[in-house]
């Protein structure tokens, strides 16, 4: 690295550091080409220069999750070295970089965890990322065994206390130990309150559980359980998303909500643009003015009437068949209901998919209320072109039974607003 580099960034000088890139204007991009390298950015956070960190953040983000030849990230290295508030705005910025793991597959919660040093951090760590509580270090260890084998007593009852519904206390390391297991061997430990939330967390010892894969496991889980399991798994896989990514699938995704919502709208087959009837045509009539019935099928709201095979006779001698202006032409098909409710599946799962990708904060809050309404206009489109509520509330009704949506997917979409994971 470039000495002049190295010392603009250990004294935070952001002027002098943007004549070097006026010198060469692929600067980062060499940096950045590198596999393991001290980025500006590491050193900043090295010597807690805020200012530059964060400028740094904003030129080269990928700088954030590249590891020097020591195997520590930015973070990792500021909080080594005691930059608590360095720390606070570089997950300001990017909540997810709470993930990233550095050495020995450490993570930055495995390191407060370890050193027993601000633990404070404990809560905004888990706040902003509470995927990090399952996280397992290269020796499959998580943050609670690593607090049990620590000493760190504060921490591990944090742990408990956060996650009852999110650790696997029951979760072995390479030793074939769980939590359990590791706090067996602190005789000399003051542990009593431990053991009793381990208890409660009805926490086992190694030995005594199955051998059988956790494939196996979730085969046998009810259905609100594997639910729960493909949630947190969905949800963790959107948080691994580049920014990249995010805006682009947000695009995918609101083209879908606009398609969807516009094919209800204008439906295939059109609408009727006036009431009357279908067909005003007397049916059978002869030039004498009787009305010959033979071999002619007369449709009606019911469905067909044969005068050959069907013993009744009609009651008058045209086929009535009433429609309202502004309903679907095409209704009455079964394939068109057909098309409603996959067109509805798709504006529903695009109009979630809008909600999970925007950032956790005011902002989602304020997507979820407008998503909301937007609903709430498509489903009085929807009974507008049916013309007949009941045969709308049928055709919603089977999208409700097909897609499944009930309480623990209504409490899935509040939790996944206020960021955090969802709780029975």
């Amino acid at each position: 690295m470039d000495e002049r580099m190295k010392w603009f960034a250990e004294n935070g000088d952001i002027n002098a550091f943007y004549q070097l890139i006026r010198e060469d204007e692929k600067l980062l991009e060499h940096i950045d080409e590198l596999t393991f390298a001290d980025t500006p950015l590491h050193i900043a956070a090295s010597t807690g220069q805020i200012p530059f960190a964060i400028e740094m953040m904003g030129l080269k983000p990928s700088f954030a999750r590249k590891l020097n030849q020591n195997g520590f990230s930015p973070i990792h290295l500021a909080l080594q070295n005691g930059h608590i508030e360095l720390v606070r705005r570089l997950l300001q910025i990017d909540g997810d970089l709470v993930c990233v793991k550095g050495r020995e597959r450490l993570t930055p919660l495995h390191h407060i965890v370890e050193s027993g040093n601000h633990l404070d951090l404990l809560e905004e760590f888990l706040l902003v990322c509470p995927d990090s509580i399952v996280d397992v270090t290269g020796r499959n260890e998580t943050a609670l065994h690593i607090a049990l084998k620590y000493n760190r007593l504060e921490a591990v009852k944090h742990l408990l206390a956060w996650g009852y519904k999110f650790v696997d206390v029951n979760h072995k390391n390479l030793e074939d130990e769980t939590a359990w297991d590791i706090l067996q061997g602190k005789t000399k430990v003051e542990n009593g309150e431990i053991r009793d939330m381990l208890r409660r967390a009805k926490a086992k010892s190694g030995s005594s559980l199955s051998t059988s894969n956790r494939y196996a496991k979730y085969q046998r889980l009810p259905v609100s359980s594997c639910f729960q399991f493909l949630k947190t798994d969905f949800k963790r896989e959107i948080r691994k998303l580049s920014e990249e990514r995010r805006s682009l699938l947000l695009v995918v995704a609101v083209l879908l909500v606009t398609v969807s919502y516009q094919a209800v709208l204008s439906p295939p087959g059109g609408l009727w643009q006036d009431n009357g009837q279908c067909n005003t045509t007397e049916v059978g009539s002869s030039p004498d003015g009787t009305i010959d019935l033979s071999n002619t099928i007369i449709p009606t709201k019911a469905g067909f009437f044969d005068p050959n095979t069907d013993n009744k006779t009609p009651s008058n001698t045209t086929a009535v068949c009433e429609h309202k202006a502004g309903t679907a032409i095409a209704f009455e098909d079964g394939l068109f209901q057909v098309f409603l409710i996959c067109n509805a599946i798709t504006f529903l799962i695009s109009n979630s998919l809008i909600i999970f990708l925007v950032p956790n904060g005011y902002m989602k809050v304020l997507f979820f209320a407008l998503n909301v309404t937007l609903c709430f206009s498509y489903s009085y489109a929807l009974l507008a072109i049916a013309g007949d509520p009941y045969k709308a509330y049928t055709a919603g009704s089977k999208l409700v039974e097909f897609s499944g949506f009930g309480k623990n997917q209504a409490k899935w979409f509040t939790d996944s607003i206020m960021g955090e994971e969802m709780t029975e």
